[in-house]
């Protein structure tokens, strides 16, 4: 029977989220230029994304597209605040899954709150610090829970198959392919539900 060491997928996954996103104490109170966002951006979240080290986590012209888009508020004369900067930590979180036109229907209550919100940023922020403690919540109860689901699919594919002799050429690579095909279906219908709510419930301007 393969042993996998299911700690270290855990460990990956408790990483990976921890250079994926920015903390509320991370963000500083005093307004930012567009080169200052970049490097706050790098340094937070490049860890995990910048393979590349040509490829940037967030580059001048993706700010400045997300400007046209209506994603994010244009700069106060050349700086950015906190909305600006936890608006751009939404579309990081939101753009590997979701297609900008989604994001701009999920966002656009938030934008229109941090429109009227830009002298002292306490609601978004208040909006952010509940996203981030319900996404750690969420993610730490989810990982466990994969990792449990794993388990109990890999003892009953040895259970039922072993007994056929099938698993006596079953390897540690067999084992990550698993893990993989059920991270992807996981990962797949949370998309599609997602999506789901965005066309049924949300429209740009409501």
């Amino acid at each position: 029977m393969s042993d996998i060491d299911y700690s270290y997928i855990k460990n990956i996954m408790h990483e990976i989220n921890k250079n994926s996103h920015i903390k509320i104490e991370d963000i500083p109170e005093y307004k930012l230029y567009i080169s200052q966002v970049e490097e706050l951006f790098e340094m937070k979240l490049g860890n995990i994304d910048n393979i590349d080290d040509d490829k940037k986590v967030l580059s001048k012209t993706m700010i400045q597209n997300y400007i046209k888009d209506g994603l994010v508020m244009p700069p106060e004369g050349k700086s950015y605040n906190k909305n600006h900067i936890i608006l751009l930590i939404f579309i990081y979180n939101l753009k590997s899954i979701l297609a900008i036109k989604d994001i701009k229907k999920l966002l656009f209550p938030i934008i229109d709150i941090a429109k009227s919100d830009e002298q002292d940023c306490g609601k978004i922020e208040l909006i952010y610090t509940d996203y981030t403690q319900i996404r750690e919540k969420f993610i730490d109860e989810n990982i466990e829970n994969f990792m449990k689901n794993i388990k109990d699919v890999h003892d009953e594919l040895y259970d039922s198959l072993g007994k056929e002799g099938f698993m006596r050429d079953w390897t540690e690579n067999m084992d990550i392919l698993l893990i993989i095909f059920l991270l992807v279906m996981q990962a797949d219908i949370y998309k599609k539900t997602a999506e789901y709510l965005i066309d049924r419930y949300l429209s740009e301007g409501e």
